[in-house]
């Protein structure tokens, strides 16, 4: 006869099954958020003083949102958690917890900054309570129920950089580029105020992604911290 496994064995063959399970539901939230987002404005009825830009430039900056960013890195590491909750080699670690950083900020700058000023309706409503609301919650209580830890440490939390980094090197290249004409003057098309150039000038634009990036650091130092001191995850 084979002997049945041991309650610890078992007990790691759930936790892997429930964390699959989790990573599987979050992949899809955070694919719903981003799908659902493209399908508004690629279904909208646009007029010349409501967007001065055609469709695929309209698709293109909705790519360019940080926001899009996160979801889509949650998105893709969540669906390779799915198949293995267990993954944890160096670059995937990076990618993961960038992933969890930049999601994290997403949820926490739209409900503090964005939230009290925006009340979107209908569908642009629920594509924002995904974008913003359920893929961080989800994705970061996934981390927190299953893990994959211990992953990170602060070489880990150096190398996220990078993405943060390319983000900002890319806005900043791609919107000189972006122009439309309003009152009279040559404007460009920046995702967000904090670096719009146009607006704030160059030197105050860098300004503030420094603090962005002191903040993104001060959540990252906070996971790091958690991955240490929670216990290890998925058991077995």
């Amino acid at each position: 006869m084979m002997a049945s496994a041991s309650p610890a064995a078992a007990e790691g063959i759930d936790a892997a099954l429930w964390a699959r399970r989790w990573h599987a539901a979050t992949c899809v939230v955070g694919a719903f958020g981003v799908v659902s987002q493209l399908w508004i404005v690629a279904t909208q009825t646009v007029t010349p003083q409501l967007s001065p830009f055609s469709l695929p430039i309209r698709l293109w900056n909705v790519l360019s949102y940080f926001t899009i960013w996160s979801n889509i890195i949650v998105t893709g590491v969540a669906f390779l958690l799915a198949r293995n909750p267990r993954r944890r080699r160096p670059v995937f670690s990076v990618v993961h917890l960038a992933s969890l950083i930049m999601i994290a900020v997403t949820g926490v700058v739209y409900a503090v900054v964005l939230a009290p000023i925006w009340d979107p309706t209908g569908w642009q409503r629920v594509a924002d309570q995904a974008l913003h609301y359920a893929t961080p919650l989800i994705a970061v209580a996934g981390y927190l129920l299953f893990g994959p830890r211990p992953s990170f440490s602060l070489r880990t939390l150096g190398l996220t950089l990078v993405i943060p980094l390319s983000w900002l090197a890319y806005t900043l290249i791609r919107s000189p580029f972006i122009s439309y004409a309003q009152g009279g003057e040559t404007r460009h098309w920046y995702p967000y105020h904090f670096i719009n150039v146009d607006d704030l000038g160059h030197g105050r634009s860098l300004l503030n992604a420094a603090g962005f990036f002191l903040f993104f650091l001060a959540i990252g130092g906070l996971f790091c911290f958690l991955d240490r001191r929670l216990a290890p995850a998925p058991p077995g």
